[in-house]
């Protein structure tokens, strides 16, 4: 297994975020550059409705059902009017229910005045003739009763509903613009943030490795020459470290223990001097024992000398004696 310094993990750590943090910035630009106004995925959105609006008659726009008017006046069969009067029931009915959705999802404005109002009102007046004049009159075979509810009431209420669907087309065609610059103008505000925000966040990744670095790999330099200072019998050298991290916490708890360690040895020190000025002594002492020893050796010998001189003469004395006897 590689081992590495302090310094190289914290080098990769500080490399690793500022990695990620990049990678982030870059994958959250790349999604808001997909999913902007006018970006990919908004075009793509944007040419399927237009579809959906070119090949679809909208339910809100009665051209449709003013369409089938036409039809059902050169309708000849009983089947095919049948046909033609039924969808045109679910076309108002279809009508009805778009102008409430919109009625409940505009907000109050021009665009809804001219809609829900200006552009409903001839359509609900065309639906009410084409359904109680016109199309009795087609089913009842009254043609000229037909043709006079179509020119006097259907083709004008129609004309004037399409003047109102042109006019709210102009409108909401504007509002979208003006909604779309509104969102790219938030896009590039909020991209400018994020900009902002990912570099901020770089420089203080950055910032925040190097000062950590530097704060735990200074004291550890000084406690590494305390150490090194004290392997070679150095007791006085102190860490001094003033912080309140746990580097500078295990520094001054190595300074109290020199400081136990070098008083311990200087203990040892003055009783091993008090030894020593013992030792003196006591070998002085036996130099005097020695001495005295000798001298009372010698006084032994002596008095050894006198005895022995002593029974001579109590032999003498004794010989004399019995000489004498």
């Amino acid at each position: 297994m590689i081992t590495q310094s302090i310094r190289g993990r914290l080098t990769i750590l500080v490399g690793a975020s500022l990695a990620t943090l990049l990678l982030f910035g870059a994958l959250a630009y790349r999604t808001i550059a997909v999913v902007r106004i006018h970006g990919p995925l908004y075009e793509r959105v944007v040419q399927a409705k237009d579809l959906g609006a070119d090949v679809l008659p909208p339910p809100l726009y009665a051209v449709e059902a003013y369409l089938v008017v036409h039809q059902l006046v050169i309708e000849t069969s009983d089947s095919g009017r049948r046909a033609l009067v039924a969808r045109g029931i679910v076309l108002r009915r279809e009508f009805e229910e778009r102008r409430a959705f919109w009625d409940g999802a505009l907000a109050d404005g021009e665009l809804k005045r001219t809609l829900l109002t200006e552009a409903y009102r001839p359509a609900e007046e065309f639906f009410e003739a084409r359904d109680g004049q016109f199309v009795p009159a087609v089913l009842g075979g009254d043609r000229r009763k037909a043709d006079e509810v179509m020119q006097r009431v259907l083709v004008p209420k129609y004309a004037e509903h399409r003047a109102a669907i042109d006019r709210v087309v102009a409108l909401s065609g504007q509002a979208v613009t003006d909604q779309e610059a509104l969102a790219a103008t938030e896009i590039f505000r909020s991209l400018a943030i994020l900009a902002a925000l990912a570099a901020g966040l770089a420089i203080s990744a950055v910032g925040l490795g190097w000062t950590t670095t530097r704060a735990i790999l200074r004291p550890i330099g000084s406690l590494t020459d305390v150490i090194d200072r004290m392997k070679h019998g150095d007791l006085t050298v102190r860490g001094g470290l003033t912080s309140h991290d746990e580097v500078a916490q295990m520094g001054r708890a190595l300074d109290g223990a020199l400081d136990q360690l070098e008083a311990s040895f200087q203990a040892i020190s003055q009783n091993a001097q008090t030894l020593a000025s013992a030792s003196e002594e006591l070998a002085s002492v036996s130099a005097q024992m020695g001495s005295n020893a000798e001298e009372t050796s010698a006084q032994s010998g002596v008095v050894a000398a006198a005895a022995e001189q002593v029974s001579k003469n109590v032999q003498t004395v004794a010989t004399g004696t019995e000489e004498m006897s």
